[in-house]
């Protein structure tokens, strides 16, 4: 665990030049999914819109990343990833108040996550901060 205290993470958007620390982060973390991760995929999301992927950034590196995703009925945040040895510091939270914020700004009055059915320590995390469960979908997906 890293000895930095929670003031010292600045928390910004994502820019192109912070892919390959995010990508690291999300592979380690078995987030990364190349259809929906690539290079080309971050750097279109951000064009969109450039406050959909945010990072956390201490010591001068990216240290964690969450993006958000909404189609103007449905928001939701995915991809929350701190690297191993900067958890526990409260850089997830960060992420998530970032995140929860901007979808609230956006005038959403209710944000979801996906997270895994096997993942309990995730759902605990999620459930600790004020989120609820819901029910449980299969995520299914059709290539071209």
């Amino acid at each position: 665990m890293s000895k930095i205290a929670i003031d010292q993470v600045v928390v910004r958007p994502f820019i192109i030049a912070d892919y390959p620390q995010v990508k690291e982060i999300l592979t380690v973390g078995g987030l990364f999914y190349e259809p929906m991760d690539s290079l080309d995929k971050f750097e279109a999301k951000i064009t969109r819109d450039p406050k959909s992927i945010f990072v956390a950034v201490a010591e001068d590196k990216v240290v964690g990343t969450v993006s958000v995703m909404e189609d103007g009925r449905m928001p939701f945040i995915f991809r929350l990833a701190v690297a191993q040895e900067f958890r526990k510091i409260g850089i997830g939270s960060k992420l998530m108040g970032i995140a929860e914020q901007e979808l609230f700004d956006r005038d959403y009055k209710e944000i979801h996550i996906l997270v895994e059915a096997e993942n309990n320590d995730l759902q605990n995390y999620y459930e600790k901060i004020g989120y609820d469960k819901g029910n449980i979908y299969r995520w299914m997906a059709k290539e071209r």
